[in-house]
């Protein structure tokens, strides 16, 4: 859905003036359309990364971490540490880390997918 919202946003007049310049749908979807579009690309992806990260109630109800942790994330682990052995500590510590290699990350993702973006 933000991908056709932000498509939608990109004028017309700039894909008919890259058409008439000569540019073919290649040309005017790498040149044009592209750079416009791009900004819901790296909203997307830090979105699906932090999610990735935090991913606990789908792992967990699907496979309950899997034969021998084979779906084991990081999020049920530390409920895991937290609840049933009673580590609220380690837990805390396991979860700031995690905050810590998550914000990380993302920091280096948006800085990496802002460098096809238009600047205003």
């Amino acid at each position: 859905m933000v991908y056709v919202a932000a498509l939608q946003t990109v004028p017309k007049e700039l894909i008919d003036a890259a058409r008439i310049d000569g540019a073919g749908w290649t040309g005017s979807f790498r040149n044009v359309t592209w750079p416009l579009i791009a900004p819901a690309l790296t909203i997307n992806a830090t979105l699906i990364l932090i999610n990735g990260f935090k991913a606990f109630d789908i792992p967990t109800v699907l496979t309950g971490t899997g034969p021998g942790g084979a779906t084991a994330t990081v999020a049920p682990e530390v409920m895991r540490v937290g609840f049933t052995l009673n580590r609220a500590g380690l837990a805390s510590a396991m979860a700031i880390i995690l905050l810590i290699f998550t914000a990380v990350a993302t920091a280096l993702v948006v800085g990496f997918l802002q460098r096809w973006e238009v600047s205003s």
